[in-house]
């Protein structure tokens, strides 16, 4: 119970910091607007042992400087893993490798702009 609060409150903490940051963007003493990116899970495309997976990044990639997938065997992500991707066109890529034959792997892809972090829903 405390780690589903302790998830809430992160996830809160991060929305707060994105406005925040969103908020007080200036040129030249002119507020600057753009949308923050987000992400969305696409495809994924698997062998015995490997996965490729994919996600669609909108609002400003520019701002992103990592994007990739966060994977394990347990659906709430706690003892997981993490895949960088590359981001061409809009679109996250990662190739996870090293899978067990016969094991349901849960995932969820992430994009981070270094001060702040976003990801999907698994």
């Amino acid at each position: 119970m405390m780690k589903t609060h302790n998830s809430i409150l992160y996830r809160f903490l991060i929305a707060v910091t994105l406005l925040l940051a969103l908020t007080t963007c200036v040129k030249d003493g002119n507020p600057v607007s753009f949308t923050a990116p987000s992400v969305t899970l696409g495809s994924a495309s698997s062998t015995e042992s490997s996965i490729t997976l994919t996600a669609t990044v909108s609002g400003e990639p520019k701002l992103i400087k990592e994007a990739g997938f966060i994977y394990g065997t347990d659906s709430g992500l706690s003892s997981s893993k993490k895949a960088i991707g590359t981001i061409s066109g809009g679109t996250i890529t990662a190739t996870v490798t090293g899978l067990s034959a016969n094991t349901k792997y849960y995932y969820k892809a992430y994009i981070s702009g270094g001060r702040s972090e976003a990801s999907s829903g698994s």
